[in-house]
């Protein structure tokens, strides 16, 4: 990865974060992103305890703040639910991990 796609991916990163900041409900396990800046795609992983409607709308306000952040310059941000933790032996595969509760 050359500089320019780092700083981009680390862009990113701040932005996700402040996306989500007060949207994490109790219900969120984990966060992490995957994007790759010469295909076009950035994809959101989520864990959580359950899947229900809050868990939904946390989605699509965390997705809505981070196209907002983003300017409208990204490419359509997909999204993934998984049911309990992240595999500690798999973290690598997730992309970047942004959030992770303590419980």
């Amino acid at each position: 990865m050359d500089q320019e796609d780092l700083d981009w991916e680390n862009g990113l990163v701040l932005d996700l974060v402040q996306a989500q900041l007060g949207l994490i409900s109790s219900n969120i396990v984990a966060i992490a992103i995957r994007a790759d800046k010469e295909q076009g795609r950035i994809e959101l992983l989520f864990w959580a305890h359950e899947e229900n409607e809050e868990l939904a709308e946390d989605i699509e306000d965390i997705i809505f703040e981070l196209e907002v952040l983003r300017d409208g310059i990204n490419p359509a941000i997909e999204s993934e639910v998984n049911i309990g933790r992240p595999d500690p032996a798999e973290l690598r595969s997730y992309g970047r991990m942004v959030y992770r509760s303590k419980d």
